[in-house]
């Protein structure tokens, strides 16, 4: 499996990264707070490709958080 991978999982913008130490990590946009948070629940459906989701580009993964993000909040992940 390649990553970083970047997808939208039924409307949220979702990203699986690797970490240093060779475990996965899941990070859903919050666009409440603007922060990733961590959502391993989604690995399963990322990775078996569920309907519901859309793989996309780096850059279309930006785009879509930038729209989502509310002025002013501080994205972290």
């Amino acid at each position: 499996m390649d990553l970083p991978i970047y997808c939208v999982v039924d409307t949220r913008p979702v990203k699986v990264v690797g970490n240093p130490d060779g475990t996965l990590d899941v990070l859903a946009f919050d666009p409440a707070s603007g922060d990733f948070v961590r959502r391993m629940d989604l690995l399963e459906r990322v990775i078996m490709q569920d309907e519901c989701v859309i793989e996309l580009t780096e850059e279309e993964f930006e785009a879509r958080v930038a729209a989502l993000s509310p002025k002013g909040s501080r994205r972290v992940g």
